[in-house]
């Protein structure tokens, strides 16, 4: 079975993370919620447990909410929504 990395929604979070805080850079172990949201994102690309990239996936979008990148009653939750429901239907 294909897995599903949520390419599109992790871009489009990607994409607000680096227009809101320019400069950040992925990180591990970082102290920032910020650098390690991103490097959450690079590793989803490299997993092999749909359940695990399901789970973290999650948290990247719940995590940009809590940044205030994405707002309950803005457009980019439609948004978001609208790029997972693409990513899950291309699957084979």
């Amino acid at each position: 079975m294909a897995l599903c990395r949520y390419p599109r929604t992790l871009a489009a979070v990607k994409r607000r993370l680096l227009d809101e805080f320019p400069g950040a850079q992925p990180a591990e172990a970082a102290t920032d919620d910020v650098s390690h949201t991103l490097w959450m994102i690079e590793q989803v690309g490299r997993m092999a447990d749909q359940r695990k990239i399901d789970r973290w996936a999650g948290w990247v979008c719940a995590k940009a909410h809590s940044l205030g990148i994405i707002d309950r009653d803005d457009d980019a939750l439609s948004e978001l929504r609208l790029l997972a429901s693409s990513d899950l239907r291309e699957l084979p």
